[in-house]
């Protein structure tokens, strides 16, 4: 990492947000990274939004032997996008930084967001994300997530500072905050690549700095990757929805390959002459597989090899399963609300009476 090691009068206030909810796994290493950094302690305060969380994540935090500098908030809505809001009102730093209650930032991480703020013109830094796990589908996992094969992101395969459409995590000048807007608080998921879009949008910039290290601890099971994955699908839809010029190829290809799987099946059925079709689709699918399962097991460790298969299944069937919820639920709202419109033009009172009923419905 390198760094133009700003003077001390130059130092601008940061505030340090952290949203977490039931965080107890990961939250001391997660926090003590945020304390042990070498940009000042006087010079940037750590906010901890809690999501009501129900496991002992607060009482470890209390528990830091520096917990005197962390002031720990309620955040009733419980997702992320409300724990930043809340963060935000009431920070006091010029710079807002995000840390994610899984994540292990390095020492240097503020400084060097501050620095980089400070002597480019990005809006917004964030840098690599680097997968820890401690058992071998974890290490699997890990891997996975850092193969072009997978959803890819920049921030998980880059290898050059360049500007992108989003980073993880970020930081940014407050008065990007205050010339764009907060997080939409209508997001679960998907809120930073939201808020990143109306950046640039704006005229904004998104800046990824690959030497901005910061490990995360995610998911160690199939199940969890795939309820994980299956909401980060869902939510895409909804960001599409609202800005339909933030939709990339990457968003498309895993729902395409499940419409592929489920549409040609149907048509396998009704149509044997696709069936062909149908079956080579999956053939050319399951190659891919097999090459980007060799590739990552050649650069990760080929203990990791016959697992590999079943963790690029569950990525991309679980994200184009929960995009195509996430359009089915749309549609279904948009035709839930024509549908009341149309009564409430025909007939008032009965729209009155069924929106009186419509609680014990």
């Amino acid at each position: 990492m390198t760094s133009n090691y700003i003077q001390p009068a130059e130092y601008p206030f940061v505030s340090v947000v952290i949203p977490v909810r039931n965080e107890a796994t990961n939250i001391v290493r997660s926090i003590s990274a945020v304390l042990r950094q070498t940009y000042p302690a006087s010079y940037y305060e750590i906010i901890v939004a809690d999501g009501m969380s129900t496991d002992s994540t607060v009482d470890l935090i209390e528990r830091l032997p520096d917990a005197n500098r962390i002031k720990i908030i309620a955040n009733e809505q419980r997702i992320q996008a409300s724990g930043m809001n809340r963060g935000i009102e009431i920070a006091q730093g010029e710079i807002i930084v995000r840390v994610d209650g899984h994540t292990v930032i390095n020492n240097d991480y503020i400084r060097y967001c501050v620095e980089m703020l400070l002597t480019t013109n990005a809006d917004n830094v964030g840098g690599s994300i680097y997968p820890v796990a401690h058992t071998a589908l974890g290490r699997a996992i890990a891997a996975a997530s850092k193969s072009p094969f997978a959803i890819p992101s920049t921030f998980r395969v880059g290898t050059k500072m360049q500007y992108v459409d989003t980073v993880y995590m970020g930081a940014w000048w407050r008065e990007v905050f205050e010339r764009i807007g907060k997080f939409d608080e209508g997001f679960v998921i998907n809120e930073d690549y939201e808020l990143n879009h109306r950046i640039r949008a704006a005229g904004g910039k998104i800046l990824y700095l690959p030497d901005l290290y910061s490990e995360y601890y995610g998911q160690e099971t199939l199940p969890g990757l795939a309820h994980q994955h299956f909401r980060y699908g869902c939510s895409k839809p909804r960001t599409i929805d609202k800005h339909p010029t933030s939709v990339r190829l990457r968003h498309l290809a895993a729902p395409a390959l499940t419409a592929s799987i489920i549409i040609g099946g149907v048509f396998a059925v009704l149509f044997p002459a696709a069936v062909f079709l149908w079956i080579a689709c999956i053939a050319v699918y399951l190659l891919c597989v097999i090459v980007f399962t060799f590739h990552s097991a050649r650069k990760h460790g080929y203990h990791i090899l016959l697992k590999l298969p079943s963790v690029f299944l569950t990525l991309h069937l679980a994200w184009g399963c929960g995009f195509w919820y996430g359009v089915i639920h749309i549609l279904t709202m948009r035709l839930h609300k024509a549908t009341l419109k149309s009564i409430l033009t025909i007939s008032p009172a009965l729209a009155k009476m069924m929106s009186e009923f419509a609680p014990f419905v």
